[in-house]
């Protein structure tokens, strides 16, 4: 009969310490078994459809220029990500022929963008004719109102003269109506009036000249500012010609938001583009139990 030299606790601990090793052995082994992954069908008709659907609106989508806006840029991103996603699910699938290459074809078409050089050319030179036919009633502008104020100071001026002329006049009869009787009778009334008359009736006239020309310069400013609304005057033609060029400027905004819209040639791509994704034949999912 045989005894261990080892003491009783060791052969104990021994046992404890294989026992755990087992434990951990199963629990690895259960753990790190793996499974089989789940393979998720795509449901491609769907794709197909959704696909076209995302065509038929592109292929209507109002743009927008400006920056920040929803211009021409964005839509070409818009449909890359479409495409893109429908290549990705379609993978197992063949694509009908010509499908690449009208994609690449459609890209390139829109990338170009477009082409408004000559007619943002007539408009920045009707804005150059417009800004030249302002400068020119500014100045114009200018030119009256101190002119007027010139007319002002030299109409008061004259007014004074006309005045101080008029006392001088009455002085002047005042001494004739005092000259003695015996002066009369030789023939010596007094200091004579036609002189200091005729310088009242110059100063006078030059007063009325001075008017006149008041007046046909607040006409022409009338002109320029056009009151009343309608072109008249002396800058009618100017006016007519600045109402022609605004009109003409909306009209190339209408021109410029067409051109850059591309409405019908989007349209007819995404038709095409449809057209061709239509002819891909899909297997339809399997009908789950």
């Amino acid at each position: 009969m045989s005894f261990s030299s080892a003491p009783r606790g060791a052969r104990s601990g021994e046992k404890s310490i294989r026992g755990k090793k087992t434990k951990k052995q199963k629990r690895e082994f259960r753990t790190s078994k793996k499974h089989p992954a789940k393979v998720e069908r795509v449901d491609l008709p769907a794709v197909k459809a959704r696909t076209l659907e995302g065509l038929s609106h592109l292929g209507t989508q109002k743009l927008s220029a400006g920056p920040g806006n929803y211009d021409l840029k964005h839509w070409l991103k818009s449909l890359s990500l479409l495409l893109d996603d429908f290549e990705e699910k379609m993978k197992d699938e063949k694509l009908p022929d010509g499908y690449s290459e009208r994609r690449k074809e459609i890209t390139e078409r829109f990338s170009a963008g477009v082409d408004t050089s000559q007619i943002t050319s007539e408009a920045e030179a009707i804005r150059k004719e417009e800004m030249e036919i302002m400068s020119t009633f500014d100045r114009e502008k200018e030119r009256i109102v101190a002119r007027l104020n010139a007319l002002r100071a030299e109409k008061e001026g004259r007014a004074k003269d006309v005045e101080a002329e008029k006392a001088a006049l009455q002085e002047i009869l005042a001494k004739r109506k005092s000259a003695s009787f015996f002066s009369k009778l030789v023939g010596k009334s007094g200091p004579p009036t036609e002189p200091t008359e005729q310088k009242i009736r110059e100063l006078e006239k030059a007063m009325a000249s001075l008017d006149e020309e008041g007046m046909n310069l607040n006409k022409v400013r009338a002109s320029i500012e056009r009151e009343g609304g309608t072109p008249s005057g002396l800058y009618e033609q100017q006016w007519i010609r600045v109402d022609a060029i605004k009109a003409r400027l909306k009209e190339i905004d209408v021109e410029v938001e067409e051109k850059l819209q591309l409405a019908k040639e989007r349209e007819a791509a995404m038709a095409s583009l449809s057209e061709t994704i239509s002819k891909i034949e899909v297997p339809e999912p399997p009908v789950q139990k």
